[in-house]
């Protein structure tokens, strides 16, 4: 039994993710480096969204305290 397998048997996800993604690689006939680089642009791409989620709700709630609350109304050029 290699050390792959055993990491993957604990419960390890990434490890036994990886192992599936080379397998199915190798059955399609493709590169496990590119199928392994897809899968890390995809967990990229999710954190990303959810910052631009986050950035989002700031920027209009500090618009909003802009427009009505009175300190933050002084920062309007008009």
């Amino acid at each position: 039994m290699q050390a792959t397998d055993r990491s993957a048997q604990r419960g390890y996800p990434r490890l036994r993710r990886a192992g599936m993604q080379k397998i199915a690689a190798e059955q399609l006939g493709l590169s496990p480096n590119l199928m392994g680089a897809a899968n890390s642009a995809g967990d990229i791409l999710r954190y990303v969204f959810f910052h631009s989620i986050a950035l989002a709700c700031l920027m209009s709630i500090f618009v909003t305290l802009q427009a009505y609350v009175y300190p933050f109304t002084l920062m309007v050029i008009h």
